[in-house]
């Protein structure tokens, strides 16, 4: 499982933020808890709000930057011949 980092500026946003994950995984689902987190300061009030996998592909291709990167760690054992 590779280390992760999300960098991103979000629509109407001007700055970046990123986020460091252990996994892929993670980060997708972390992409997830933002774009619900945007969607409840949006919708103040709001008990539940509801929302399609449309939605989300809307949110991250409207984002002006996101990019993830993937740190695959190898480790090799040297042996004296």
């Amino acid at each position: 499982m590779p280390h992760t980092i999300v960098l991103m500026r979000l629509k109407d946003e001007k700055q970046n933020t990123w986020s460091q994950y252990t996994s892929e995984s993670d980060a997708f689902d972390g992409v997830c808890r933002i774009f619900e987190a945007r969607l409840k300061k949006e919708n103040p009030g709001t008990r539940k709000i509801t929302y399609d996998i449309k939605d989300l592909f809307s949110f991250i291709e409207e984002a002006p930057d996101m990019a993830f990167f993937f740190f695959f760690f190898f480790f090799c054992r040297l042996a004296n011949l």
